[in-house]
């Protein structure tokens, strides 16, 4: 079924609550805002100290899945040697990969790292991928992350053939358990209901349940044979995913108070 055709139910003793089923992909145009700031929040909470690009040489007619696949091995590969040279301690960081204007792919990293060179990041990225061409910045202040979240995070969705679209090491986000909840886009339903939420809401009313509607994409319903008896709210279902940032602005606002250790 298409996307948001299906409803989300979930029981809660005399309660119910019901959300839109969304399909959470990228290329969805009602999904995409959703998926844009869960990396968005994903890629602030690692709280970076270091931007670093890998881009590979231009080569026509060569597949964009291989040259991802490189990219991010070699990435892994040099990320073993910075934490060797650091005394062990661990590179954490949230990658993403994009094309150029022209198609080749390159890889932008945000990480926490003590200690990156330059010099030699060009060497090993020659070794690796015979491109010697790396950029790294220090991330010196909020300023510095909401500039690249702008930059690079907020642009319309690509991909580099089959690979993901980003990835992160499991120690990087840094935000407390409950923010994160609060940005996945997960579900845990007990019943998936085939049918828009609208006529999912019409059959509970026709069983005589008391619906209490959350906006346009969520409701309340509680059992007839509660109707007449005192009770709390139920527990809001999911809330729908808010707009995705504008590139320039709403990203230096979501950032405002960012404080990078």
């Amino acid at each position: 079924m298409y996307c948001g055709q299906s409803t989300l139910v979930n029981h809660q003793g005399p309660w119910l609550t019901a959300k839109v089923l969304r399909c959470r992909s990228w290329t969805c145009a009602d999904c995409a805002p959703g998926r844009h700031r869960q990396l968005v929040a994903e890629a602030c909470g690692g709280r970076p100290n270091r931007f670093v690009t890998l881009t590979l040489p231009h080569e026509p007619g060569a597949d964009p899945t291989t040259q991802g696949k490189r990219l991010s091995h070699a990435w892994r590969l040099i990320c073993k040697r910075i934490s060797r040279a650091d005394g062990g301690r661990k590179v954490e960081y949230l990658a993403r990969l994009e094309t150029t204007k022209r198609g080749t792919p390159h890889l932008h990293v945000l990480c926490r790292s003590k200690w990156i060179d330059q010099r030699q990041l060009s060497l090993w990225a020659a070794e690796l991928l015979n491109a010697p061409i790396v950029y790294v910045q220090r991330i010196d202040n909020a300023r510095n992350v909401a500039a690249y979240v702008a930059k690079y995070l907020t642009k319309q969705d690509v991909r580099v053939g089959t690979c993901k679209r980003y990835w992160q090491t499991k120690g990087y986000d840094l935000r407390p358990p409950a923010e994160r909840s609060a940005t996945a886009m997960t579900y845990s339903p007990e019943a998936v209901h085939k049918a828009p939420i609208a006529s999912v809401a019409k059959d509970y009313a026709a069983l005589g349940y008391e619906i209490t509607w959350a906006g346009p994409n969520a409701f309340h319903a509680i059992r007839p044979d509660y109707a007449d008896l005192a009770r709390a709210p139920p527990r809001s279902p999911l809330p729908d995913e808010p707009a995705f940032f504008d590139a320039d602005t709403d990203a230096r606002e979501f950032l405002r108070s960012y404080q990078t250790p």
